[in-house]
């Protein structure tokens, strides 16, 4: 339990107040001097608001309100199990905080296991670490966990032997820090931490107790800690570190800070301000921010230029926020929320422009990385917000309507323009012949869903053909749907960013982008009609709101190719706008609804003739009453006999209440088989519009619906119903109010005629409205034929491999990346397609594409928690994977890594009857661990019989054996098995697999690099495969940590580094810099930078990428003699060859470095001159395509 001082008793009966505790939990009192002062506050304030006293208190509320019965919660487990928020919280309160937030969503370890209840420390026990610290001691070297535990227990605590690396135990550091006595040995004192002072958050030694503060960095030997505790009346006994946790945690002296930390350099200053923001003394950061000056501001690192943007903006000053957010972005491959404070900022400006600007740049940076793309889409949605206000501003002042349009047409415009810039272009992969057909739709209105999306999708699917309909407010899902389309269509909806981008994408693809639309309501000189039209039933406001998304409907209409109308008149007007001035007429018509809903008339019952009357909209109430209304006072007045049914947005006219009596008038009914029934009890249909603009491009639904139920019509004759239908036949055309009247009273007088229209508009609706008529014009429209079959003229080749560019992380995804670049450059006769998935987690799992070189990319993202062995991930893998197959039609299929995509793949290949090829890169194929040993470090080898690993656990021996039974078959249906080199060739046939031949990788045109390093005192070694148990990373690290070797400088790539924020430590005497891993681009300029390249494999490499292109650079390379690393190296000559897993041969090379610097220094003369490149190999590569196609 963390202690902040002495708690103080406040008075008689209240919680003890930790003052220091009480200043440092909340920084808003810090200005609070005196302790006098500080009690007063909590007494007066602290209480009321709920202010914790202490430390103890708040952990106990924490505990008690946020962490259930049944919650499997430790604090010790989860401090242990998760040791990188080690790095940002200190204090039992904030790890249980981090949990509630945090930890319990991520489903991060919690609890021991069961095996692990008795031994807590067990879980932070690294075997791997643990051999490479003490090889020496070990008669017979473990093969598994436990024999390494039970020796750790046995004899590694009486030698101080480490549980890992970083939690190493150091008695004097122990004894000083906690006051414990030194009569005690090192080895009980050891035990001691082990058994209680590790479960009550101890740190076993100084670099642990600042891991947090210092974040992985050595302590800064320059800082005067002495001077430092004399200053500030600490007692210098405690030793350094407790002087440097006061300089974090406690002094509040923001020029004494200053003073001490500016000869340690700005890493220091840093990392004060980092862990002091982020426990919310941001008064404290700007006091240490003015005492620091910006005299060296041209030197700050960009996290130290973001805290600067946080500390202002969070003390209200936006303009330096924003200068010093723009500076933290910096010039290349920024931290992610660097950008994300970016927009953050420009938001609270009002300026969401700049934040667009600063995203553009930035682009080529982060193309790939979904979350990029969110974060340019809020940018577009809050510029679209802005401009919209704008809009809206004019119209609500009643300035010129042309102005509003203005602002929203430029809006699109620019958006279109951001979406080309900042989006990762997806592939161009034309349509797909016997592919389904998206739709992205307003769906918000009744009558238009029903009549242009749910009959259209039911006409189709009656023809085996697939309309996915997307909601207009889910672009996203719409274009995860492009993949495998024959064409899109975008029904009614509008130019916002998220439709931009959807109509974007399916154009970049180059699928066919129809817009289909059933009213002239992009026309601001037709739409929307003089607000008196509405009789009343439409605010201002609203109508206003019509009139605003007039240029968005027509901006997304002239974004697409081609127009879908509902009549030939709509047609007309849509023509100028569509790109290719093409498009189709497909009128509402009859589905099984209206042919199921045919409802009898109960005539018999009543003796009133009904004329009805329908709207759903309360656009046509001014029509209604000024055409038809003094046609009808006529029709009541002379025939008593008529009843008057109205339903819907449909005021009474004046001319017409004297007849309220005959008037049945029923509010909208919003199920239509209900609407269907009361039309079909009326003997009269009318559907009144007024000529012109928007009411001419009407179409026929209300003439349509009541000829279905046999009711004849009086329509106004507008184009639309001139069109399709004959007066006097199936209808009534009527243009003046005594044709209106004519009509009518034709059919009130004569049953019979009623009976004869209703007869021939029923004739009429079927002949002409039927799905069979629909039909044949989608035919003609969007080419419903069958599929022509595979293209001819290329060897058509699907790739696949787990991960490849923008991701370009490993060196097999270099390798089958050069391949891909190669053929498309140089084989016209192969066409290639890749199928890949994401490296970043999705909510769901989707396809995707881009373009790479003009080869398709089809990218699968898959959630957080998928598992390849998962039968739900397996399927919906394999679903992603057939509609690649059925999109691209491949000749045969070029298999690399596939962990995460699954051996799933390879069967549905295999039992579609595709051939196919496997290259292996690794063990995946042969082991459950793909580099051949497991996350100890111990050998797992993929032996032809898995039960003579006496290291095995039964259990993972019977999964093995099983994993084996389901690929091994695959491996064998392969028309080539190919290893990328002999040794590794040889790998797989000691597994039992046979038939395996050789294409040899080959060497990567590297990118010339100025030489960084030369004259230089120091000799620079790196180890550049990543800091993991397979590279042999363990073993330089030990030999480093337990050696003194201070004239290396060593370099280690750790992928838990962040980008552009290096962490300089020390191992024994050796300065180390652990850096983020380089991007391929770059790899010239770090090995010019470096002297020798350490390659100390544990598993049988099955080429060596790095080894040759630091041989390449002249680079002095030590590799070990396992697989084919050793292959390039002449031992003594340009490298040198060290047994594998030897700590003792390694520690005389680091002392040989010592002595004779000048034996290993970088020199070009050395250089390896490449005999076999990448291209060389491609070329080979292809080769095999053309046979195994032929």
């Amino acid at each position: 339990m963390e202690s902040w001082g002495k708690p103080n008793l406040s008075s008689k009966g209240e919680p003890l107040l930790d003052l220091a505790f009480y200043r440092r939990r909340y920084p808003d009192v810090r200005t609070l001097v005196s302790d006098k002062s500080l009690i007063a506050h909590y007494r007066t304030c602290g209480i009321a608001e709920g202010r914790f006293p202490n430390a103890e208190m708040e952990l106990e509320t924490l505990l008690r309100d946020g962490i259930g019965d049944n919650d499997p919660f430790d604090l010790v487990a989860y401090r242990t199990l998760n040791p990188d928020l080690n790095r940002t919280l200190r204090g039992d309160a904030e790890f249980v905080a981090h949990y509630i937030d945090h930890g319990r969503a991520e489903k991060r370890p919690c609890s021991f296991p069961d095996q692990d209840a008795g031994v807590l420390w067990r879980r932070l026990f690294n075997p791997s670490q643990y051999l490479a610290w003490c090889p020496d001691t070990f008669e017979t070297a473990p093969i598994d966990f436990n024999q390494a535990f039970n020796h750790f227990c046995k004899y590694g605590l009486d030698r101080l032997a480490p549980l890992n690396f970083d939690d190493w135990f150091d008695p004097a550091f122990y004894r000083s820090h906690y006051g414990l006595a030194p009569a005690v040995t090192d080895a009980e004192l050891y035990r001691e931490w082990l058994d209680k002072g590790l479960a009550e958050g101890r740190s076993p030694n100084e670099f642990r107790l600042l891991e947090s503060m210092l974040r992985g960095r050595a302590f800064p030997v320059q800082l005067e800690w002495r001077a430092y505790c004399a200053e500030t009346g600490l007692d210098p006994a405690a030793g350094r570190s407790a002087a440097l946790v006061w300089m974090f945690e406690v002094d509040e002296d923001a020029e004494r800070i200053v003073r001490f930390a500016r000869p340690c350099g700005i890493t220091l200053f840093v990392d004060i301000c980092h862990f002091r923001y982020n426990r919310g003394d941001h008064y404290g950061c700007f006091a240490l921010f003015r005492e620091w000056g910006e005299s060296d501001k041209d030197c700050w690192p960009p996290e130290l230029w973001g805290l600067a943007s946080d500390v202002s903006r969070y003390l209200g000053d936006l303009g330096k926020a924003w200068v010093a957010a723009l500076a933290a972005i910096g010039d290349v491959g920024p931290d992610f929320s660097a950008l994300e404070r970016v927009v953050d900022i420009a938001g609270q400006r009002a300026k969401p422009i700049e934040a667009l600007e600063a995203l553009e740049g930035q682009a080529v940076h982060w193309h790939g990385d979904p979350r990029f793309s969110v974060l340019c889409m809020s940018v577009l949605e809050r510029l679209f917000e802005q401009d919209s206000a704008r809009a809206h501003a004019v119209l609500r002042s009643e300035g010129e309507p042309g102005e509003a349009d203005g602002i929203l047409t430029n809006c699109v415009e620019r958006g279109w323009l951001a979406l080309d810039r900042l989006m990762l272009a997806p592939a161009r992969l034309g349509p797909v012949a016997d592919g389904h057909i998206p739709m992205l739709a307003n769906l918000e209105l009744r009558q238009c869903n029903h009549y242009r999306v749910e009959q259209k999708a039911e006409w189709l699917a009656a023809e085996g053909l697939e309309l996915r309909v997307h909601s207009e407010d889910q672009p996203e899902a719409f274009i995860k749907d492009l993949v495998g389309a024959r064409a899109v269509i975008f029904y009614r909806v509008q130019a916002t960013p998220g439709v931009l981008k959807a109509i974007f994408y399916a154009r970049a693809i180059g699928i066919p982008t129809y817009y289909e639309i059933d009213d002239l309501i992009f026309d601001a000189d037709a739409f929307p009609p003089p607000l008196q039209s509405y009789a009343g039933t439409l605010s201002a406001e609203d109508y206003r709101g019509l009139r605003f998304a007039v240029p968005l409907f027509r901006s997304a209409l002239s974004a697409c190719d081609r127009a879908i109308a509902s009549t030939d008149t709509l047609l007309k007007s849509m023509l100028p706008l569509v790109r290719e001035h093409t498009g189709v007429v497909l009128r509402n018509g009859i589905d099984s609804r209206n042919q199921a809903a045919r409802f009898e008339k109960a005539a018999a019952k009543r003796s009133a003739i009904r004329i009805f009357y329908g709207s759903g909209t309360k656009a046509h109430g001014q029509d209604f009453a000024e055409i038809a209304g003094p046609a009808l006072s006529r029709i009541m007045e002379n025939f008593a006999g008529v009843e008057l049914v109205l339903v819907g947005n449909v005021p009474i006219p004046d001319c017409l209440k004297a007849f309220r009596s005959r008037i049945i008038a029923m509010t909208a009914i919003p199920n239509v088989h209900d609407y269907w029934a009361v039309l079909a009890q009326c003997d009269i249909n009318l559907a009144v519009l007024r000529r012109g603009g928007a009411e001419d491009a009407k179409s026929e639904i209300k003439w349509l619906e009541a000829a279905v139920q046999g009711v004849p019509s009086v329509v106004s004759a507008t184009p639309s119903y001139q069109e399709v239908l004959r007066d006097g036949e199936d209808v009534f055309l009527a243009a003046t109010t005594d044709e209106w009247y004519q009509s009518l009273a034709r059919l009130v007088a004569d049953r019979e005629k009623r009976e004869l229209i209703g007869q021939c508009a029923r004739a009429t609706a079927l002949a002409k409205f039927s799905r069979e008529t629909a039909i044949a014009d989608f035919r003609a429209a969007f080419g419903l034929s069958a599929p022509d079959g595979t293209p001819a003229g290329q060897h058509r080749v699907l790739i696949c491999n787990v991960f490849f560019p923008p991701q370009l992380l490993g060196g097999a995804t270099r390798v089958v990346a050069a391949n891909v670049e190669y053929i498309a450059r140089n084989c016209p006769d192969v066409a290639q397609a890749v199928f890949t998935c994401d490296a970043w987690p999705s909510d769901d799992t989707h396809l995707s594409t881009s373009d790479y070189e003009g080869t398709p990319v089809f990218r699968l993202s898959l959630p957080q928690d998928a598992n390849e062995d998962d039968a739900p991930t397996r399927a919906s893998i394999v679903d992603g994977f057939r509609q690649v197959i059925r999109v691209f039609r491949p000749h045969m299929v070029h298999f690399h890594c596939i962990q995460r995509l699954s051996d799933a793949i390879v069967s549905e290949v295999l039992n579609a009857g595709i051939p196919y090829i496997v290259t292996l890169h690794d063990g995946w194929w042969i082991s459950p661990h793909q580099f051949l040993v497991d996350q100890y470090g111990f050998e797992r080898s993929g032996e032809i019989d898995p039960l003579a690993d006496r290291g095995l656990p039964a259990d993972e021996a019977g999964k093995m054996i099983a994993r084996r039974a389901r690929l091994y078959p695959l491996l064998e249906g392969a028309a080539y098995r190919l290893a990328v080199s002999d040794s590794f060739a040889q790998v797989y046939k000691s597994a039992g697999v046979e038939g395996v031949a050789t294409l040899a990788n080959g060497m990567p045109t590297l990118k010339p690099a100025q030489d960084t390093h030369q004259g230089q005192a120091v000799l620079r070694v790196a180890h550049i495969g990543g800091r993991m148990v397979h590279k042999g990373a363990d073993l330089v690290e030990a030999s480093l940590r337990l050696g003194q070797y201070g004239t290396i400088e060593f370099v280690m790539i750790d992928g838990s580094v962040p980008a552009g924020r290096p962490v300089e430590t020390v191992w024994g005497s050796t300065r180390v810099q652990l850096i983020a891993p380089v991007q391929a681009e770059d790899i010239t300029e770090l090995y010019n930078s470096l002297d020798v390249i350490l390659v100390p494999s544990i598993w049988p490499e099955s080429y060596g990428l790095v080894v040759r292109e630091a041989l390449h650079c002249g680079n002095w390379v030590v590799v070990s003699d396992v697989g084919a690393l050793a292959e390039a190296v002449v031992d003594g000559v340009n490298g040198t060859v060290l047994p594998s897993r030897d700590r003792g041969a390694l520690d005389r090379l680091f002392a040989d470095m010592q002595m004779r610097p000048e034996q290993y220094r970088r020199d070009h003369k050395r250089s390896l001159q490449t005999k076999r490149t990448l291209d060389d190999q491609s070329a080979e590569l292809a080769e095999i395509y053309r046979r195994l196609s032929n």
